[in-house]
């Protein structure tokens, strides 16, 4: 099997849900005390958004029969006057 990474499209919003969901419940397995059983999901406006600012990138990972296994959300953040 094969996995393609790709920047994101808008219609990738849903299709992160269920990946979502599956590392909301592991973190909340792990470590009840700390994270809830719901996952935060990204309204499709808040999504877009990201996908619009050139700060913003967000990577899908998926199979060659368009299957989903993986995403990332990266952005820049700058510094001035930071000594490193």
């Amino acid at each position: 099997m094969n996995i393609n990474i790709r920047t994101a499209v808008i219609d990738d919003c849903e299709r992160i849900r269920p990946l979502q969901k599956e590392i909301a419940d592991l973190h909340h397995k792990g470590r009840p005390d700390l994270f809830k059983t719901e996952a935060r999901y990204f309204t499709k406006e808040a999504f877009a958004e990201r996908l619009n600012d050139p700060k913003h990138t967000i990577y899908i990972a998926e199979t060659d029969n368009g299957d989903v296994v993986g995403y990332a959300f990266a952005w820049i953040v700058s510094y001035r006057n930071h000594s490193t």
